[in-house]
């Protein structure tokens, strides 16, 4: 039935903040779209009224794609915790953990700890708060 994934979709509080955290990670602009005065397509597609949307498509390095939407007043601001239910995080392959870490932490980015090596010493994992709340974790293969 489904193909492949196609992407990602977070809403985000700043879309210049977030941009500069997933470009930390990699990620590079593919698209962006606005949809500065309301539409009656993006008003039925995601149940709401006169919606306002900034829409900016990001690809990382093997193709994967983040799409980000920064919502005006139609946002519902919710910390979520890592074991919510939903959606729980999105998990990239890195190269070297040890770097990321020390280069995000660097910048401000909050982490639940270090990264840990996992039991069967297969992978060291960590993982972190993007600007928007998201949770992410970043795996290390050894």
């Amino acid at each position: 039935m489904i193909g492949k994934m196609r992407h990602a979709g977070i809403v985000v509080k700043d879309l210049e903040e977030s941009l500069q955290f997933y470009k930390l990670l990699g990620f590079k602009v593919d698209k962006q779209k606005q949809v500065r005065k309301p539409s009656g397509y993006v008003d039925t597609l995601l149940a709401g009224k006169n919606i306002e949307l900034s829409i900016l498509n990001l690809v990382a390095p093997d193709g994967s794609i983040i799409e980000l939407l920064e919502c005006g007043k139609d946002r519902i601001e919710e910390k979520r915790a890592l074991l919510g239910i939903g959606l729980s995080h999105l998990a990239f392959t890195i190269r070297d953990i040890e770097e990321v870490y020390s280069k995000l932490s660097a910048e401000g980015v909050e982490f639940i700890c270090p990264p840990q090596l996992s039991p069967n010493g297969y992978v060291k994992v960590v993982f972190c708060r993007a600007p928007e709340g998201s949770f992410l974790e970043l795996v290390e293969i050894l």
